[in-house]
């Protein structure tokens, strides 16, 4: 499960926040715009759930921490 909710974050980055291409013009859309609110969801998800913090701190963190 937690794999899936971050599949689903990453793929809203992909498709919504190209890095390092510039989002776009028509959509203006912006890092300060679509970042905090993307965080703040995963804030809540890795506070809520103990598998899913688990999951993202083995993502982030190397296994020698």
């Amino acid at each position: 499960m937690p794999s899936r909710l971050l599949a689903i974050i990453g793929d809203y980055f992909d498709q919504n926040l190209k890095y390092p291409v510039q989002p776009d013009e028509a959509k203006r859309t912006s890092m300060d715009d679509e970042l905090p609110p993307v965080l703040a969801l995963l804030l809540k998800l890795v506070v809520g759930s103990k598998e899913i913090r688990r999951f993202v701190k083995d993502q982030i963190l190397p296994k020698s921490l």
